[in-house]
């Protein structure tokens, strides 16, 4: 297959990954969910990546692009990790697996 239609189908080289996130909390309020995030866009931003997703006070499911030039996949996930694991008290449930962002 020649590279411009790997290219324009993302495949081989062309690939791009994420990180398919669920993460439960048990005692989180409006205002530490406020703050919770605000943190966490923060630590997107200075890790270069983009992140898209939601959710509420309960329960948080978003996707975590991976720049593929910075990051490898399980570096930024123990990342993401340690940042939750840093910002709140062991009330929480941390999901992840990695995914092919075309293609899931």
């Amino acid at each position: 297959m020649k590279r411009r239609l790997r290219r324009k189908l993302h495949i081989k080289e062309f690939q791009e990954f994420g990180i398919k996130t669920k993460i439960r909390f048990n005692n989180l309020n409006k205002i530490n969910t406020d703050t919770l995030m605000n943190d966490f866009i923060d630590f997107i931003e200075k890790n270069n990546t983009y992140c898209a997703g939601g959710g509420d006070d309960k329960e948080w499911e978003m996707i975590i692009e991976i720049n593929k030039k910075l990051h490898m996949p399980e570096n930024l996930t123990e990342k993401i990790k340690d940042f939750f694991y840093e910002k709140l008290t062991p009330g929480y449930e941390f999901e992840s697996e990695i995914i092919d962002l075309w293609y899931p």
